[in-house]
């Protein structure tokens, strides 16, 4: 599963109220996932091409932001087990758009 996908996930979860143990394991769920960018990232600052390297970055920056919203509760306090808050999808779409741009620009440079 991709970040963005455990990211949701989560804030699916704590809205649903689940906490302790369980929580915890979607928790490091998300950081697996997070860690797998992050040595993708890492990787392309070490031979990447500047285009590259800034896509990567980009990437990285959209991530962080869906993270900060992982514990969002709707606007009108009415749980949707089927999407998440607008604001947190706003952010989850901003990291997909990241992703497609990233993949764009590293066509480029292995075709």
């Amino acid at each position: 599963m991709t970040s963005r996908t455990r990211l949701l996930a989560l804030n699916r979860a704590h809205r649903r109220g689940i906490t302790g143990k369980d929580l915890d394991e979607w928790m490091e769920k998300c950081r697996e996932a997070r860690n797998e960018l992050r040595q993708a990232v890492a990787v392309m600052h070490l031979s990447g091409p500047q285009k590259l390297i800034n896509a990567a970055k980009a990437l990285r920056e959209a991530e962080r932001k869906l993270r900060e919203m992982r514990f969002v509760q709707e606007d009108d306090g009415k749980f949707n087990p089927d999407r998440a808050p607008e604001s947190v999808m706003k952010m989850a779409d901003a990291l997909e758009a990241a992703v497609y741009e990233f993949a764009q620009i590293a066509r480029r440079y292995t075709s």
